[in-house]
């Protein structure tokens, strides 16, 4: 038998950063950084706290953060 240990799998719950932009001209304004597991909950979450209008909603674009 190994007595090696295996390395613990990555939680997938993990919070990432990410950034929240609206297309503009160019170039892109910056909203703001939310943390979230993935991508739609990071847009759903800005949406949220951002207080952004629908008529908006559709022009974000999600980026996140290295």
């Amino acid at each position: 038998m190994s007595t090696r240990k295996r390395s613990p799998a990555a939680p997938k719950d993990k919070l990432h950063e990410f950034y929240i932009m609206r297309v503009t001209a160019t170039p892109a304004k910056l909203l703001g950084i939310v943390r979230a597991t993935d991508e739609r909950a990071a847009l759903a979450q800005a949406i949220e706290q951002l207080r952004i209008p629908p008529h908006l909603q559709r022009r974000l674009i999600v980026l996140r953060a290295a």
